[in-house]
């Protein structure tokens, strides 16, 4: 089971380590039984110079076949440009739904 805490810590960028430190406090055995998953980043896909060393990181599409060059999607999507600057991760994961609802109750005494 997983609990996104990132999605509630937009707001509050200390809620994450809080949360740690809080559930640490009250319940270190549950604290020492989940994995937290914390300061990842996903890097979504962003626009890069033909010139450039990052330009390994493109994504060419054909949208016809009979096209000699690939296009860039992010030229070519209308999804693509759309999408937000790299995001931080933090979850906690534990092993059944009764961890998980601990952990939430947790979290919103944290959060008041």
């Amino acid at each position: 089971k997983c609990h996104d805490v990132g999605a509630l810590s937009a707001s509050d960028p200390n809620l994450f380590r809080r949360f740690r430190r809080t559930l640490k406090e009250r319940d270190s055995d549950l604290h020492d039984k989940v994995l937290f998953d914390a300061d990842a980043r996903v890097a979504l896909y962003k626009w890069y110079d033909f010139e450039s060393a990052s330009a390994l990181n493109k994504i060419l599409v054909k949208r016809e076949p009979n096209l000699v060059e690939p296009e860039d999607i992010a030229s070519v999507s209308q999804i693509v440009p759309n999408f937000r600057d790299a995001e931080k991760i933090q979850r906690v994961y534990a092993a059944d739904s009764e961890q998980i609802d601990k952990l939430r109750e947790i979290l919103e005494e944290v959060q008041q």
